[in-house]
């Protein structure tokens, strides 16, 4: 019986302290979103100059996401982790604290040009760190307006549009993703149209 307690006993103990390092790490982990946590899948601290800029470039487009309903169409972009110009492993929306992005509307245009619609709003990562945090255009809220230049805010998202025609165009192609800094403490990251296209094999579209 007494040999019967000990192994008891030694079980509750090893159990107390098992459970107590587990906890820690997982508190540790969901509390700080230290870079050094984050999945392979999107860490580039291993990379620097011309390789880290590509690298940079295929997550935004690998991840990129647009989701649509009646109301609304949403657009996210992969996210990532990297180590700046100063040494320090950053995740991308702790150095950028805006993303952006810029559409051009199919076949139709005006004297100035075509037109354009850019769509900006806070860099936020979604909980799994692989995307950012979807900006949503208020589709069904524009429409509901008459044409013309102009903008349009929500509580975290900003569309300004220029050179607009008599109709609201149906079909935007994505022209630019931008990563920036609202008080330009950083150099931006931008994705031209043809990066998008290469990466992907094809341009990016959507329709209202």
């Amino acid at each position: 019986m007494r040999k019967l307690y000990g192994v008891f006993f030694l079980f509750i103990i090893c159990f107390t302290i098992g459970y107590s390092v587990i906890n820690h790490t997982t508190y540790q982990y969901q509390i700080s979103r230290d870079p050094a946590a984050v999945k392979n899948s999107f860490d580039l601290t291993h990379l620097s100059g011309e390789s880290l800029q590509e690298a940079i470039h295929q997550k935004l487009v690998a991840k990129l996401e647009i989701i649509k309903s009646a109301e609304e169409t949403s657009i996210s972009v992969g996210h990532y982790s990297f180590v700046n110009s100063q040494g320090e492993k950053k995740l991308a929306c702790r150095e950028f604290d805006q993303v952006s992005f810029e559409f051009e509307a199919d076949g139709s245009s005006v004297s100035n040009g075509k037109p354009t619609m850019e769509v900006q709003g806070r860099c936020d990562f979604s909980p799994d760190l692989l995307r950012t945090q979807p900006l949503s255009i208020p589709v069904a809220r524009i429409l509901g307006e008459a044409p013309g230049d102009g903008d349009f805010t929500t509580q975290n998202v900003y569309v300004k549009f220029s050179n607009l025609a008599e109709v609201w165009p149906r079909t935007w192609i994505l022209k630019s993703i931008k990563l920036s800094h609202s008080k330009g403490k950083v150099q931006a990251v931008i994705v031209e149209s043809e990066e998008v296209t290469q990466y992907l094999g094809h341009p990016v579209v959507i329709t209202w």
